[in-house]
């Protein structure tokens, strides 16, 4: 702030820092240009000049880096660090033997482990004046798009954590109102507001006119007496109505041209007000550019395209070379601009005045046309000028390195080699072509364009690049950028999609190599990538001087590539969202989380409340909710996206087994330990039905029919029984007969009747309206571990531990076939395919083995390879693969119709696999364990397409 301004505002924030029994987290808000940020600014300087400014982080929009909400508790972290050696030694002693991922970065545990526990650790008995304070600005800038969405939600999360703090720990953050701030943040902060227009406060007039008094102080003595100095501040500050941003363009403006007549301007209204800063950058753009046609015009599209879209620090030779024009043309057009863009010096970073201005330019309804600045457009066009700048710069040892013997921090002087080598536009265009690739989509004159410097850069720059990115530390952005590429792709040529992932398994498999030392990236990560993988088939015979794999070299990547940390105990329970698109998963360490089925990444928890083991978890059929079980005795709702606890927990008075939403996911039906269930309404949070007695024996299962009117539940007392869902009535059962614990049960698909599978070596089918058995037992095998019913209903599957599958004909009560013989151990899971024509079953004799479910004909040899027993077993819903898992803690996918592996065996887990099942759209598979993780892997390509949620 400009001396002698806002010095209210800088008090009152003087007195809450000393006020140790205020909040502890202020948030300065206001709209654009109201001058939060140069309240920031000189908050820092005082701070500092007191020895209390802990930590500054400045979000800013469009910057990779400065808008990435992972960055600011690790940067925080880092300053505080280096403010305090109690706070660095408690830092590491909490880091020992805890890996903080950058890749994949969870916000939460950054917050915990970086700052909660070693700040509370270091400061616990240190008065409020010798604390460190943090501010934080412009966190309306912080990215929300894609994943980093979710990361602002759990980063705004966060903030509110910080609020639970001891109130000696003061943090300042500043922003615009938006509504993605949550009421909860709101309730637990001072918040102090900057007005503008008719509520702006009599102290930000006075500030704003102190500021036109001193800047047009030189105008003042050239004024003719009959020009009313008085009134000219008058107005102005009229018209500024509280916007600093106003006030300081209409100065910069005035000043770049004949002052007299562009005072004359502000003074009529012709460049709006404060309220109308839209009409201000109209008369900068239509007055600097008066005389401007197409081809002046065509440049200044390019030049401040390139500049509005920078993903980071960029100057003037970096636009230069990126849009292709003369020094002069870019030299003109940021002269002409000088009131709204800041050149200081030509190597430096260019900055826009205020982000309303960029704000103003890509907003077709207020920016005149021809200064419209397209983002699709002009963000192809920077991805095309990056892959050109690569074309022409990338080389094999772009650094002459001398040596493959040194790591990359072992050669001397390399800073100054990759200075000398590698150019700043070069260096932008090899960080961040994915970055401008992102946010664009096709148009239909430069497909060809853009397809044909794609495959260029695949085939034939790809190690070149890499080189670039192991030498500046940016090889996780590889993996970022290659990933990026591949979604962005996928819908226009599934082939450079398919070698884009296939890049980024070599860069993450061989990430330590490339990254500790850049000659080993033709060394070892080639001569050892797999023999079918694109990168070695495409590049290994451009180096044929490099080692060669003589035998026992990998077909195809292995399964784990990565490892995603967040659960710290046991995952005991998992749903996919409707969609397909994420997964729940509750875990022995008391949380639910959230996650990317695509990408591993956690969008969403911890969810923190249960205080015991999280046993069950269930999408809503919205996707809008998720419902936990625990070994609290508690069920609870959470919203998906937020975390936030929709009701108070249901209290359940035992531990919760199994829950499942009714299908208008209105109801939620629950089963426990005391032999219960219940069925609570998700709205209201009440019981709306049961407690359900009559089981003597916890209920293991409960289901919905597909109606939602009835639940069937199977327990350990020998019995099932089916339930009115609305009225809590027992419609049928207990469906005595079964003399042993029922562990499988399955609705029909028109939800008539309902199929039970008993230790008593019996499958019985019942009337799910009457409670009558009504075919049944069929005998004939041992205990009888699972059932499944055809698509159509007319027939049953059993699968038993005396290595038999049946088919059973629920119309004559007849085998379909003979038995289907052919395993040598215990099956312990059945699936039908979705016509019904196969069978699939998983045993203990190591094998899946398929079979014609109507003619008992195997269509698969047994499905070798298998070491373990089978626990669980899945049909995709194309019938053209099955998913396995098994007790040697591997899975598989098999092809249905030949019996080959098609994918696996996926290694990683190190404990028992329980089960497998298959996402909606065939193309994953998720697998339930007891190693404290758990996987999603990409049933196409052997490979971990999330890798192990921890």
């Amino acid at each position: 702030c400009m001396e002698g301004t806002r010095e209210n505002v800088l008090k009152e924030i003087d007195q809450w820092l000393d006020d140790a029994n205020a909040p502890n987290v202020l948030w300065l808000n206001g709209c654009p240009g109201v001058g939060k940020s140069a309240i920031a600014s000189s908050l820092i300087s005082r701070l500092t000049e007191r020895r209390r400014l802990g930590s500054s982080f400045f979000f800013k929009r469009g910057d990779i880096m400065l808008s990435d909400p992972a960055a600011v508790w690790r940067t925080i972290a880092y300053d505080l660090a280096q403010h305090n050696t109690t706070f660095a030694d408690n830092l590491v002693e909490i880091l020992k033997g805890r890996t903080i991922l950058h890749k994949r970065p969870d916000v939460a545990l950054h917050f915990k482990f970086l700052i909660e526990i070693p700040l509370t650790k270091s400061y616990d008995q240190s008065p409020c004046r010798d604390i460190p304070v943090i501010v934080i600005d412009a966190l309306d800038e912080c990215n929300s798009e894609g994943p980093r969405g979710a990361q602002k939600r759990h980063f705004l999360h966060t903030l509110t954590q910080w609020s639970r703090l001891s109130h000696r720990f003061k943090l300042i953050i500043t922003g615009r109102d938006e509504r993605i701030i949550p009421e909860s943040f709101r309730d637990i902060c001072m918040q102090m507001a900057l007005p503008t227009g008719d509520s702006v406060s009599s102290d930000a007039n006075k500030d704003i006119r102190h500021f036109f008094q001193e800047r047009f102080a030189k105008i003042r003595d050239s004024l003719s007496p009959r020009w009313e100095w008085k009134r000219v501040l008058d107005v102005l500050t009229a018209r500024a109505a509280g916007l600093f941003i106003w006030a300081e363009t209409v100065v910069k403006f005035v000043d770049q041209g004949l002052p007299i007549e562009r005072l004359e301007l502000a003074l009529d209204g012709d460049l709006g007000g404060g309220s109308d800063i839209t009409k201000l950058y109209q008369q900068v753009l239509q007055l600097s550019f008066a005389e401007a046609k197409g081809r002046t015009l065509e440049v200044f599209r390019l030049v401040v395209g390139a500049i509005v879209l920078a993903k980071g620090s960029i100057c003037c030779s970096d636009v230069q070379q990126l849009v292709l024009e003369p020094d002069s043309s870019v030299k003109f057009i940021l002269d002409k601009l000088s009131s709204v863009v800041f050149v200081v010096d030509p190597e430096e970073s260019i900055q826009i005045g205020h982000m309303s201005f960029s704000e103003f330019l890509c907003d077709r309804e207020r920016c005149p046309a021809e200064f419209f600045i397209n983002r699709d457009q002009q963000s192809q066009q920077l991805a095309l000028s990056c892959f050109r700048l690569m074309k022409h710069g990338l080389k094999f040892n772009i650094c002459d390195l001398e040596t493959s013997h040194l790591l990359n921090d072992e050669v001397k002087d390399l800073s100054q080699k990759t200075e000398t080598h590698i150019s700043p536009a070069l260096l932008y265009s090899c960080r961040f072509w994915a970055a401008h690739l992102r946010g664009t989509t096709f148009q239909s004159d430069i497909h060809t364009a853009v397809i044909k410097e794609v495959k260029d850069f695949l085939y034939v720059r790809l190690l070149f690049w890499l080189e670039v990115m192991s030498l500046k530390k940016e090889v996780s952005a590889a993996n970022v950028a290659l990933l990026t590429l591949a979604y962005w792709i996928q819908g226009f040529d599934k082939k450079l999609a398919y070698i884009a992932q296939d890049c980024s398994r070599f860069v993450v498999n061989f990430f330590v190599p490339i990254s500790r030392s850049t000659p080993h990236i033709y060394i070892s990560a080639l001569p050892f990538s797999p023999l079918e993988c694109f990168v070695g088939k495409q590049y290994r015979p451009l180096f044929p001087d490099t080692l060669s794999t003589l035998s026992g070299a990998d077909e195809n990547w292995p399964a784990v590539i990565n490892v995603f940390r967040g659960h710290t105990r046991s995952v005991y329970g998992i749903s996919f969202s409707p969609d397909g698109k994420r997964l729940a998963s509750g875990s022995g360490d008391h949380t639910i989380r959230i996650w990317d089925s695509q990408t591993g990444d956690t969008v969403a928890g911890p969810f923190e409340g249960h205080t015991e083991q999280v046993w069950c978890v269930a999408f809503s059929p919205d996707g809008k909710m998720v419902a936990s079980g625990s070994g609290d005795r508690t069920i609870r709702l959470w919203d998906s996206r937020t975390g936030q606890t929709v009701k108070i927990p249901f209290d359940c008075h035992a531990i919760v087994w199994s829950v499942a939403f009714s299908p208008d996911g209105r109801r939620l039906a629950s089963g426990s330990a005391d032999e219960t269930i219940r069925i609570w309404d998700t709205v209201t949070g009440e019981t709306v039905a049961g407690p359900f007695k009559g089981h003597t024996g916890s209920i293991w299962s409960v289901a919905f029919s597909p109606d939602g009117k009835t639940v069937a539940s199977g327990s350990g007392d020998q019995t099932v029984r089916i339930w009115d869902s609305i009225t809590g009535e027992t419609v049928a059962g207990p469906f005595e007969g079964h003399t042993e614990q029922v562990w499988s049960v399955a609705f029909s698909p028109d939800g008539r009747t309902v199929a039970s599978g008993s230790g008593d070596q019996t499958v019985r089918i019942w009337d799910a309206m009457t409670g009558k058995q009504v075919m049944g037992p069929f005998t004939g095998q041992t205990s009888v571990w699972s059932v499944a019913f055809s698509p159509d209903g007319r027939r049953v599957a059993s699968g038993s531990a005396d290595e038999i599958i049946h088919i059973w004909n629920l119309e004559t009560g007849d085998t379909v076939t003979d038995p289907l013989e052919g395993h040598t151990g215990s099956v312990w899971s059945v699936a039908f395919s979705l016509d019904g024509k196969i069978v699939a079953s998983g045993s203990e004799d190591h094998t899946i083995r398929l079979s014609y479910s109507e003619t008992g004909a195997t269509t698969s040899g047994d499905f070798e390879g298998k070491i373990t027993p089978l626990s669980s077993g899945t049909v995709s819903p194309d019938d053209h693969s099955v998913a396995s898992s098994s007790c040697n803690c591997m899975v598989r996918v098999l092809d249905a119709t030949t019996g080959h592996i098609v994918a696996g065996p996926f290694e990683g887990h190190t404990d028992v696999v329980f089960s497998v099942t298959s996402s909606l759209n065939d193309k994953r598979a998720a697998s339930d364990f007891h190693d404290v993780k758990l996987h999603f892997w990409n049933a196409e390509t052997n490979l971990v397409s999330a890798s192990p949620f921890r």
